[in-house]
């Protein structure tokens, strides 16, 4: 009927911009997923190359005791 044309044009409209701010918020969601994807990669190679670090450093205070001790 003619009277409930605005009536279902607002409830449309108010169907669309909850649909727009549901896909906003998926779409916020997915990206602070990736964002915390990426720092999870970078804090394992992070502690993957402290290990070689800490190691190779080992390796230099073996090295160094060795120097001072056949002085």
């Amino acid at each position: 009927p003619l009277g409930f044309r605005d009536a279902n044009a607002l409830v449309r409209q108010a169907q669309l911009g909850l649909t727009r701010s549901y896909v906003q918020l998926r779409d916020t969601e997915l990206k602070v997923v990736e964002l915390l994807i990426q720092q999870y990669r970078a804090l394992d190679q992070t502690y993957r190359l402290i290990g070689t670090a800490r190691a190779e450093r080992e390796e230099l205070q073996k090295y160094v005791y060795r120097i001072k001790v056949k002085e």
